[in-house]
């Protein structure tokens, strides 16, 4: 499907605002009525009034007079008088129509059509015959406009010819006895848009006022089924005159008493409907244009004139017939004319002309239409035949193609037609000259944009607007076509739900809805827009609005003409894509820019080198405290930093962490008392300072297999810059690798009030440090904590040989505390807090409840949807660096993350954070506050969480924290399913699923993984890999029964459940505003 430009009329608000006041319509109505080029407001009650006795004097067209005078003067005198029409639907009801007429009145007169072998319009071959059998006048119906030469034969041999036609009239006006046409510069006919047949049905009306005929005048009126017929067959516009014949016609044709117009509407199976433009158009006119096309064209006139009944249902089987037959040949001209053009190339050039002496000239002008909708190109198809070239001319807006061909005449024997439609006869020789000289004049006409086919929108709608009411009232619109299309309106940014219906699910049916309409949907022929739709949360329609009747029930459905998926919003891209990672060429790209940083960076004089790293990670000044503590690191002294102020502190690590690897080449170790802090943290760090070409790790006892493997590869080839770990894997890597010592510079010991509280979990492990920093050669220490007092700082001083204390002051006043623990309707709440439209930053446990609470917000707030997004430690750094800019400009107003986002925030103005769902410890409870209201102004803290939120952190670390009957089971498991080599080849789904089975029905990937770790650990089996496939192998059984605190991962995972314990207790039951102010270790 082509991409089609979509062009909005002009809003004329104070016309359209009148029109609809006087007429007492919608102004959707009343803009449609402006769009069709009503002018004033007596012109949109003209185009209601659709009776006959609004038809304009037929003596209005200039040389009517003239015409008619010499007809009556013909009959008088008993001439020969001959009907010339042309082949198509409109000069075959032109030709049927005057001949009715002239029976009416008792005349004889003859008719001739040339067939398409002998061409459009006047001949001279034709003329001379004409000649010989005695006629003296001419009637042309639907052509001779262009026919100079052949007139002047005409007039040469005593032959008086009246031109009717319609078509745009050339530079030489033939020298006719009379020439009628509505076109002509010298005619101001009120409705020069008449088709040939048209032309002809006024020609009718004049000779009935000049006879002065009554009857005659009743029975024109009478025939408005044929005028009708050849009218909408013609594609002319439909308003004015058109749109009165067509009304009426349309009423006429299902009880017409033509014989053969009636045979037709039985054999293509219409007798029960109630037939409109699109019947009479596409079902009964193509019928009449394959006869001219394929067979003799003056059956068709047979056809319409004949008074017998049988030979009215023989002839209308004839023509059924043909138009199957044509329907073949088409199809085959098509598929060649589509091969042709995609081995040339054609579709990239400006205009289409392909020639073949296998077509048949008949059918070449519907396959150019259809080449024109399937590539929008000017396209010119010929057929080759006895050495002569005829050919059929579609074109496209921008572009008039008479005037084309006129530009291009050198090459043709002859040529005709309007803005959009032409003919042309040219000899095969000239046909590549022609070709090139067509592509370069329609190059010089059109642009590129020109190419691309457009919609014209008449209004934009809300869907609330859309009712039977305006239904009604659009209907009284019709009839529709060509000048007055079916009113295309368009509604945007609109969900939906779709799904493909009808044979071989072609069709595409939607629901399209806002917060409080829904509407049905069809797209016919669209079902390959359903890729755009599953990528796509909101879209933008144009269609047709009409009433579907089903099972008796009546409902409004809009008919689609187009649909353009609403570019994803940012907040959008990231719901399609959830979890998602960056492509491996983007890693690669990305990594080409980090290596060119870093030596960027690195070429650097230091105070340069200071001064570009603050730029790029945190352009922003520090506080007096904080830029203290800088500047004695900086002055190589070990530094205790007292301070609440979660972000300053984050962003002056972040910098002279970066510092120390670029300008002094030093790893930096960052100890964290707990591997779920490790983890936020390393998140946090490898955000910053990847980008810069900082190599990150973070280690603890719940790494992956791979992850563990990588970490060692890259200390053992010195690509570590920065490490964050445990106490325990400082101990354990200092032992593994010696290389690690002598690069460690820096150290920073994060929550280190824990080496003065005898009474904490982690006292034993931070106490050691002090021995493990001696062993790196007094590294540089900078050591954080949000409190302590003289005690616990008189402990850290002595055992990390602190050589200063800053102590940063800042009270956080302007934070208070909403506490609504354990509250039944915390979604509910939720909703209030994020209406306020303020930053806002609600933590849950997991990346799929930020995924989850997030759709659910965009659900019940869709006018909010593209300010709410998810946050978490599964997003690329790229996507989480993106979310951030964009709440930080204020474009996203909430994020709902799990911990991660507090240690990567740098954002002042943010409101209201939302406690969601528990967290796992104090630490996170701490840091995830003080990103509130960092500018100083009022913000909140709320407490959503409750007893539930405790269960689910509970589950969740039962896959990290194991007790020693559950370990056995599953070393037996494991021995039960080995093969004979003590191999096991399953799947992490697979053990799962006989964990399960063992009543373990709680235990996933992760706790599984974590298992097999320590399992590692202890030395009972080893991890290796075939390929793509893991392989567990069993190791000797240990003889003595195993010391499970020997597994660092084991020993941490006891850690964190204890640590939970202890918080969630305080957090649940402890007053809230000491939560918030006062200061709980875990202990």
């Amino acid at each position: 499907m082509i991409e089609k430009r979509w062009e909005i009329y002009t809003e004329k608000q104070l016309l359209t605002a009148r029109i609809a006041d006087e007429l007492g319509i919608s102004p959707i109505t009343a803009q449609i009525l402006v769009n069709r080029g009503i002018a004033t407001v007596e012109e949109a009650k003209k185009f209601f009034q659709l009776d006959l006795t609004n038809l304009w004097d037929p003596f209005l067209l200039f040389g009517m007079d003239r015409a008619v005078d010499r007809i009556i003067e013909g009959l008088k005198n008993g001439e020969k008088i001959i009907i010339f029409g042309d082949y198509d639907v409109d000069g075959i009801t032109g030709t049927s129509l005057l001949i009715r007429v002239f029976e009416q009145i008792g005349a004889k007169v003859d008719y001739y059509i040339p067939d398409r072998a002998e061409g459009y319009g006047l001949n001279q071959g034709a003329i001379r015959r004409l000649s010989l059998s005695g006629y003296t006048l001419i009637v042309t119906v639907d052509n001779g406009i262009s026919c100079f030469e052949e007139v002047e034969l005409a007039n040469s041999f005593g032959i008086d010819v009246i031109i009717t036609d319609h078509h745009e009239p050339p530079k030489r006006i033939p020298n006719a006895t009379a020439v009628v046409n509505p076109k002509l510069e010298t005619c101001n006919y009120p409705c020069p848009y008449l088709s040939g047949v048209g032309v002809v049905f006024k020609l009718c009306q004049a000779l009935a006022q000049r006879l002065n005929s009554s009857k005659l005048a009743q029975f024109v009126l009478e025939q408005i089924d044929l005028v009708t017929l050849g009218t909408v067959a013609d594609i002319v516009p439909l308003l004015g005159e058109n749109r009165i014949i067509t009304a009426n016609g349309l009423k006429k044709i299902k009880t017409t008493l033509n014989l053969g117009l009636r045979e037709l509407i039985k054999v293509a199976k219409l007798e029960d409907k109630e037939i409109n433009v699109g019947d009479v158009g596409f079902v009964l006119a193509p019928r009449i244009n394959a006869i001219g096309r394929l067979d003799n064209p003056m059956l068709g006139v047979e056809l319409l004139t004949t008074r017998d009944p049988e030979r009215a249902a023989k002839l209308a089987e004839k023509l059924d017939l043909a138009n199957r037959k044509r329907q073949m040949i088409e199809e085959i001209i098509f598929k060649e004319a589509v091969e042709m053009i995609d081995e040339e190339g054609l579709d990239k050039g400006y205009g289409i002309v392909l020639a073949s002496e296998d077509w048949h000239s008949g059918v070449i002008g519907i396959v150019a239409s259809k080449l024109v909708e399937r590539y929008y190109r000017p396209t010119i198809l010929i057929a080759i035949q006895d050495g002569v070239g005829k050919g059929s001319a579609r074109g496209i807006r921008g572009l008039n193609l008479y005037e084309a061909l006129t530009h291009c005449q050198n090459y043709l024997e002859n040529y005709g037609g309007h803005e959009l439609a032409a003919g042309l006869i040219i000899e095969p020789g000239q046909i590549q000259q022609f070709r090139e000289e067509f592509e370069q004049y329609v190059k010089n006409v059109l642009t590129i944009e020109d190419l691309k086919p457009y919609l014209k929108v008449d209004a934009r709608v809300d869907l609330d607007e859309l009712d039977f009411a305006l239904l009604e009232e659009l209907e009284k619109l019709e009839p529709h076509g060509p000048g007055n299309p079916r009113p295309q309106l368009m509604v945007q940014n609109v969900r939906h739900e779709h799904r493909l219906v009808g044979v071989n699910e072609k069709h595409l049916k939607l629901q399209v809805f806002n917060n409080s309409k829904r509407i049905d949907a069809i797209g016919f022929g669209m079902a390959e827009m359903v890729e755009y739709l599953k990528k796509h949360r909101k879209i933008d329609l144009v269609f047709n609005l009409n009433r579907n009747i089903w099972n008796g029930q009546e409902n409004l459905q809009m008919v689609l003409v187009d649909l353009k998926p609403v570019e994803n919003g940012p907040v959008e891209k990231f719901f399609q894509k959830a979890y998602e990672f960056l492509k491996s060429a983007e890693e690669r790209e990305l990594k080409d820019a980090e290596r060119n940083k870093r030596q960027m960076l690195e070429g650097l004089r230091k105070d340069e080198l200071l001064e570009k790293i603050r730029y790029l990670i945190s352009n922003h000044p520090y506080r007096p405290q904080i830029e203290e503590i800088l500047v004695r690191l900086l002055q190589n002294k070990n530094i205790l930093a007292i301070s609440t102020a979660v972000v300053d502190i984050s962003a002056l690590v972040k910098c002279f962490t970066a510092y120390q690897v670029l300008g002094d080449r030093h790893i930096t170790c960052m100890v964290y008392p707990l591997p779920m802090l490790v983890d936020i943290h390393y998140e946090s760090m490898n955000s910053s300072l990847k980008p810069l070409g900082l190599r990150v790790y973070k280690a603890h006892g719940f790494l992956t297999l791979k992850e563990s493997e990588e970490l060692n590869r890259a200390i053992e080839a010195g690509e570590v810059d920065i490490l964050l770990l445990t106490p325990k894997y400082l101990e354990y890597f200092l032992s593994k690798f010696k290389k690690l010592k002598e690069r460690i510079g820096f150290c920073l010991v994060e929550e280190a009030h824990h080496m003065g509280l005898t009474c904490s979990l982690f006292y034993s492990d931070y106490y050691r440090l002090s021995q493990l920093f001696r062993e790196l050669n007094d590294p540089l220490i900078l050591a954080v904590t949000p409190a302590a007092d003289k005690e616990i700082i008189a402990k850290i001083v002595e055992s990390l040989g602190i050589d200063e204390v800053v102590i940063d002051s800042y009270v956080r006043t302007n934070l208070a505390i909403s506490d609504q623990r354990n509250i039944r309707n915390k979604e509910d709440y939720l909703l209030n807090v994020v209406r306020s439209g303020e930053k806002t930053v609600v933590y849950v446990s997991s990346p799929e409840m930020s995924v989850k609470i997030a759709q659910k917000l965009r659900e019940r707030l869709p006018e909010m949807d593209e300010e709410i997004i998810y946050y978490h430690e599964g997003l690329s750094l790229k996507d989480r660096k993106f979310i951030k800019d964009l709440f930080k400009r204020g474009k996203v107003k909430v994020i709902i993350s799990t911990a991660i986002f507090a240690a990567e925030v740098d954002i002042p103005d943010i409101r209201h954070v939302v406690f969601y769902q528990l967290n796992f410890n104090f630490t996170e409870f701490k840091e995830q506050c003080w990103i509130a209201g960092v500018d100083g102004k009022q913000s909140w803290i709320h407490l959503l969480y409750g007893e539930y939120d405790k269960k689910i952190n509970e589950l969740a670390l039962k896959n990290r924290v194991f007790e020693r009957d559950f370990l056995a089971k599953v070393y037996i498991l494991l021995n039960k399913t080995a093969n004979k080599q003590g191999q096991i080849f399953l799947t992490d789904r697979e053990l799962i699923d006989k964990l399960n089975k063992e009543g373990f029905y709680w235990v996933n990937s992760t706790g599984l993984s974590n298992v097999l770790g320590i399992f590692t650990e202890l030395q009972l089996i080893k991890l290796t890999w075939q390929g793509m496939q893991r392989v567990i192998t069993l190791l000797p059984k240990p003889k003595q029964k195993l010391d499970l605190s020997s597994s660092i991962r084991y020993n941490e995972g006891i850690t964190e459940k204890k640590v939970f314990e202890a918080y969630s207790r305080t957090a649940l039951d402890e007053d809230a505003e000491k939560l918030l102010f006062g200061y709980t270790a875990e202990s």
